[in-house]
C-alpha cells in the first residue's frame, strides 16, 4: 500500500484524522493516530497540519511508512469479536430513525461512542463492524453515560450537511430530559454562561464557568417537582461539551448520578433509593428544520423507564 493519498471530491471538506482511518481501514487508534500528526510524522502538499484540519480535493496526504505497515499487520489480526457483536446487535434493536442517508439510535447508558481512553471501542466501532455500516461517521457526540438520540450519517454528503447545520445553530434543536437533585421554583429560565474546559491539579479535564470561556447558552423548563428533585427539559442553544450538566449544576441543581460535577454523598443517597448509580440526563429529541424536500424532520427517544421509577420513589422523599 502506496503512504501517499490523494483527496478525492468525495473527501473534500473532512478532517484529516477521519481520512487517514478511513484510508487505514479503522486499524489505527485515534489517540495513537492523533500523536502522529501532532509530530508532525504526516504531511499535506508537504506542510504540518492538525488533525482537525480540513481537506481540499487534490491535496496530497503523505502517512509515515511504518503507520501504513502497522495497518497492514492489525488488518490481518481479527481479535475476539463477541463482545462487539453484542454490541452492535443491541444498538441495531435501538434504531429509531434510519433513511438513505442518517441512522439514529436511541444509545444506552454505559456506552461510549468511540473507542479511546482505556476503550477498544464503542458505538462507531461496533456499527462500522456489520457488513452493512462500514462507512459510518458520527454525526455528534454523547457523553458515554447519557442516553438517547444519536445521529450517525451513512453518506459523507449527509454528514457535511449536518455539520453544516450544526455550525449554523439554527438548523437543529436537541432536547434532554435531566433529574436533578434540586429545589428550584423556577418554571423556565435561561443559562447563559460561557464555559471554559481545564486540567485539574489531578491532570483530569472538566468543564468550569469561566468569563473567557466559549459563549453557551440552555434554556430550562421545569416538568415535575419532588421534594428534593426536579425533572427538567433542557433545550440546547449552543452546543459545548458537559453544556446541560455545568450549567444545572451551576443552578445548584446537580444532575442525579452526575460523578464529575454532583456531590458523592447526593449521588449515593439517590443511588440507594432508586437502585441505580446511572446518570439521570437522556438526549429525548433531535428536531432538523428543512431537512428534505422542505420538510422538517422530529425523531424522539423515549424516555427510559428508570426516570419514571426514579421519580416515583422521589415522590415523598428528602434528600440532603
Amino acid at each position: 500500500m502506496s503512504n501517499i493519498f490523494v483527496v478525492s471530491n468525495s473527501f473534500a471538506g473532512v478532517r484529516v484524522d477521519n481520512f487517514i482511518s478511513n484510508r487505514l481501514k479503522r486499524t489505527i487508534p485515534k489517540p495513537y493516530l492523533h500523536k502522529i500528526i501532532r509530530t508532525g510524522q504526516v504531511r499535506v502538499n508537504g506542510s504540518r497540519v492538525k488533525s482537525a484540519s480540513r481537506l481540499n480535493t487534490s491535496d496530497k496526504v503523505r502517512i509515515p511508512p511504518f503507520l501504513v505497515e502497522q495497518s497492514s499487520v492489525r488488518a490481518k489480526y481479527v481479535p475476539p469479536a463477541k463482545k462487539m457483536e453484542d454490541l452492535a446487535s443491541m444498538l441495531l434493536e435501538n434504531v429509531i430513525y434510519e433513511d438513505k442517508g442518517i441512522l439514529v439510535i436511541d444509545k444506552p447508558s454505559g456506552v461510549a461512542v468511540h473507542g479511546g481512553s482505556g476503550l477498544s471501542y464503542g458505538v462507531i466501532e461496533a456499527l462500522r463492524s456489520t457488513n452493512k455500516f462500514y462507512d459510518l461517521e458520527l454525526v455528534h457526540r454523547l457523553d458515554k453515560d447519557t442516553s438517547g438520540c444519536l445521529i450517525l450519517a451513512k453518506k459523507r454528503s449527509s454528514l457535511r450537511r449536518l455539520h453544516e447545520y450544526l455550525r449554523d445553530g439554527d438548523m437543529i434543536t436537541k432536547r434532554y430530559s435531566a433529574l436533578c437533585h434540586s429545589s428550584l421554583s423556577k418554571s423556565k429560565f435561561l443559562v447563559d454562561k460561557p464555559l471554559l474546559k481545564i486540567h485539574d491539579i489531578s491532570g483530569q479535564w472538566k468543564v468550569i464557568i469561566a468569563e473567557d470561556g466559549k459563549d453557551s447558552q440552555t434554556r430550562f423548563k421545569c416538568l415535575k417537582r419532588m421534594p428534593s428533585a426536579r425533572m427538567f427539559e433542557a433545550e440546547l442553544i449552543t452546543g459545548r461539551t458537559h453544556q446541560i450538566r455545568v450549567h444545572l449544576a451551576s443552578e445548584d441543581s446537580d444532575i442525579i448520578g452526575d460523578s464529575r460535577y454532583g456531590c458523592r454523598k447526593i449521588n449515593d443517597q439517590y443511588a440507594n433509593i432508586i437502585g441505580t448509580d446511572r446518570l439521570f440526563l437522556h438526549a429525548s429529541s433531535i428536531f432538523i428544520k428543512d431537512y428534505e424536500d422542505g420538510k422538517d424532520l422530529l425523531v424522539e427517544a423515549k424516555l427510559p423507564e428508570i426516570f419514571e421509577i426514579a421519580a416515583n420513589k422521589l415522590s415523598d422523599v428528602q434528600v440532603q
